[in-house]
């Protein structure tokens, strides 16, 4: 299958993770859906499908904007890349690329979007035993992406 049959069958998936550090502890913004077909009712990582003529960086953003309430002005450095995984469920299979951003702004977030039913900050050691499965190493690969970045906080 070429990468255009790819996107276009919806098998990619990109997300991203807002975060800040603040006294040591890195603190990542997750959501819960507010329907629970959507994933079911543990802490997620905010992510969606790449569209057609979409890249993977540009859907983890919107996705971001979208369910997480995320403001590109409020972005502290660059986009980084922390990897992807293959997931598998009952339902489909996905490639998930995964991204984070550091914000300078706890506060300034919009509402998100209808699909989102709670959206907020966690420290990284909860999220990491309360998010679903299916996300647990791209989540714990984010939080090792971002000590690797802030190694003095």
């Amino acid at each position: 299958m070429n990468f255009k049959n790819y996107v276009e069958s919806n098998q990619l998936r990109a997300g991203i993770v807002p975060y800040y550090v603040d006294q040591g502890t890195i603190w990542v913004r997750l959501m819960i859906p507010s329907n629970s077909d959507f994933g079911g009712t543990k802490l997620q990582i905010g992510k969606g499908r790449v569209e057609p003529g979409e890249d993977v960086q540009e859907t983890a953003v919107r996705e971001g904007e979208e369910e997480l309430g995320l403001k590109r002005t409020n972005f502290a450095g660059p986009i980084v890349m922390v990897g992807q995984s293959l997931i598998t469920g009952q339902e489909e299979t996905y490639t998930f690329y995964c991204y984070a951003v550091q914000v300078k702004n706890v506060k300034n977030f919009n509402q998100p979007h209808y699909e989102t039913g709670w959206s907020g900050w966690v420290p990284s050691e909860e999220a990491l035993s309360k998010i679903k499965n299916a996300q647990k190493s791209l989540l714990l690969a984010t939080i090792n992406k971002i000590k690797q970045l802030h190694p003095e906080e």
